[in-house]
């Protein structure tokens, strides 16, 4: 699969296909020309999540999650979440922030995402600002 020339790994590719538990995130960035798995965790909250991002990189995270609605049942959310801090010098370039704004198409079609969401500030990431983004 490719976008203006970011290829995504095969085996990303199945990941994300497969992505189902709930609290379980994908962390992925790009290397090369291609869109890659930088870290796996399952049972993950926002809080711990947020500490894995890199300060100041872009990161693309796929990350499943289940509300309870008030009449107990459960609503399933697949979403993507672009972590795209503003180019900044010791930081990313606008380059780099460009590269991950194409990208993000190609997690987000093989995960049939439910969402998608953009984020500048990775310390803004938390459970909360997931329940107020997510439709439910």
């Amino acid at each position: 699969m490719a976008m203006m020339g970011i290829q995504m790994d095969d085996d990303l590719e199945q990941k994300l296909k497969r992505l189902t538990n709930h609290k379980h995130a994908l962390i992925m960035k790009v290397e090369k020309q291609l869109l890659i798995l930088d870290q796996e965790h399952e049972n993950i909250s926002m809080d711990d999540l947020r500490n894995k991002i890199p300060e100041n990189e872009p990161r693309i995270i796929a990350y499943t999650y289940d509300f309870l609605r008030p009449s107990d049942s459960k609503l399933h959310h697949s979403a993507l979440i672009l972590v795209n801090p503003d180019p900044s010098p010791g930081g990313c370039s606008a380059k780099t922030v460009m590269v991950y704004v194409s990208s993000v198409e190609l997690p987000k079609k093989a995960m049939n995402a439910t969402q998608y969401l953009e984020i500048k500030n990775k310390n803004d990431l938390t459970e909360q600002w997931l329940k107020n983004h997510l439709v439910y």
